[in-house]
């Protein structure tokens, strides 16, 4: 990668930016701090609106839903002087989800563009459409990143030449959390929080839970009585995404707490610093999303992860910490897990395996 970006004077960035989503937002962050020693003219497009964290030398271009027509032009014009288009961060390979942006990309590579993807993943992958489209990208790429093992394994398998080009990187994401945690002060925060930060998963409704909130609440009332929690916070990870999830389940919550005598609040924060701050200060974590489960690991957090998604397994099989703690669904209902060992806690960082 680093012979590709010093032979580049200029790069559009193409990920799912602009919506506060607060892993990529994680690792836009990190990319763009690793982008600056090239000085590079770094192009990107924002799926949402603008992004008052990033810097003003970044040029960002907004897609505009439903705007085919115009959104092709903005492509055109966001792409125009760039030799590079990178997809920046994420598991982009889905049935699901992303396709890779498939059509994006080609467009690229027919006006002479090279492409590229860091730290990407490979996610549920059953549909032949899905399959061929990988493939396709895998091979038409200029190099290709993963940022876990499974994935690795797949994209060398899925590329039949040049597999020098595919390589295995850490989530550009962990350096950031590495950075902000060792940053905190010591400090003693008032009652024990559990912060839940629940995907919206109307997408994943024939494989998991889907959007079924009550299975989620009644876990976090067991979840209240197991580590003695005197707050609830309720937050968004993905800010657009999952808005209309984060009041259901705050709806759902402030019935079954009541008799608790619970505290309980739903934090609309946008800025991911936000978010990690009141991940900070949690007791435990209860979430769907992969970054936030990583938070809960670099801040010493114990976490209770949904598996959903391949990532989420492989994200615990990795960092193998006795306090992320994977949470399977049997006939409608959450499974929870055997407590945390007290002697154990956190494997700590220390213990991290090496990447590469």
């Amino acid at each position: 990668m680093d012979r590709l970006l010093r032979d580049t004077r200029e790069i559009t960035l193409v990920g799912y930016y602009g919506v506060n989503n607060f892993g990529d937002d994680l690792m836009l962050r990190s990319i763009l701090d690793k982008l600056a020693p090239y000085r590079l003219k770094v192009n990107l497009i924002s799926y949402g609106g603008p992004i008052p964290w990033i810097g003003r030398d970044v040029r960002v271009y907004f897609w505009t839903r439903g705007r085919r027509g115009r959104n092709i032009r903005m492509f055109l014009q966001a792409i125009a002087s760039s030799s590079l288009v990178l997809w920046g961060g994420g598991t982009c390979f889905t049935d699901e989800d992303g396709d890779g942006l498939f059509r994006p990309m080609m467009l690229a590579l027919l006006s002479g563009k090279r492409i590229a993807y860091m730290a990407a993943g490979i996610g549920n992958l059953r549909r032949w459409s899905r399959r061929t489209k990988t493939a396709v990208l895998l091979n038409a790429s200029t190099y290709v990143s993963f940022r876990d093992d499974r994935s690795y394994g797949k994209g060398l398998a899925w590329t039949l030449g040049a597999k020098g080009k595919i390589e295995r990187v850490e989530d550009p994401a962990h350096e950031l959390l590495r950075t902000y945690r060792s940053s905190l002060p010591s400090r003693k925060e008032s009652g024990r929080a559990l912060v839940v930060a629940w995907r919206n998963l109307y997408k994943y409704g024939t494989t998991t839970l889907g959007n079924q909130l009550e299975p989620v609440a009644e876990l976090c009332l067991r979840l209240v009585r197991r580590h003695g929690i005197t707050r609830v916070i309720v937050i968004n990870a993905d800010s657009v995404f999952d808005e209309s999830t984060g009041q259901r389940l705050h709806a759902l919550l402030s019935k079954l707490l009541l008799p608790e005598n619970i505290e309980l609040h739903y934090d609309p924060c946008s800025f991911y610093g936000d978010k990690l701050d009141i991940l900070a200060g949690a007791e435990a974590v209860l979430t769907s999303r992969l970054h936030v489960g990583a938070a809960a690991y670099f801040l010493d957090k114990t976490c209770y992860m949904y598996n959903y998604s391949p990532k989420m397994a492989y994200f615990v099989e990795e960092f193998k910490s006795h306090a992320l703690l994977l949470l399977e669904e049997e006939q409608g209902t959450l499974l929870l897990p055997p407590s945390v060992p007290s002697e154990c806690g956190m494997d700590g960082l220390g213990t991290e395996p090496p990447h590469g």
